[in-house]
């Protein structure tokens, strides 16, 4: 298939961040299976990812885990995104400035 190519060939090699990996990886593989081609990259998960840049005290950020911290970055990501969220596109551009806010915070721009 023509578009699961296209995955292969942008995404080849890479590690893509996703907030409900068992989901969005399953999707994945059930297309890759269909067309008998081999996924060529992986996923991980979002919130273990940012649990890495969480302040000192705060302990598990883990999968879909939800702390004050993580609803702070959530609140003002979206405030300075400024668009709705729970749309592929805008989650995406929300979640990287969830990333980025962590890392400024701890001082990694």
């Amino acid at each position: 298939m023509y578009v699961l190519s296209m995955m292969n060939a942008s995404l080849g090699g890479c590690v893509i961040y996703s907030d409900a990996v068992p989901f969005d990886q399953n999707w994945c593989e059930r297309l890759f299976e269909v067309s008998d081609e081999n996924m060529a990259f992986l996923f991980d998960d979002f919130w273990t990812k940012l649990a890495k840049f969480a302040p000192s005290g705060i302990r598990d950020v883990g999968a879909y885990g939800m702390t004050e911290w993580t609803s702070m970055l959530l609140k003002q990501a979206k405030k300075n995104v400024g668009l709705r969220d729970h749309l592929a596109d805008n989650d995406v551009k929300i979640r990287m400035e969830i990333m980025r806010l962590a890392m400024e915070e701890k001082g990694m721009r």
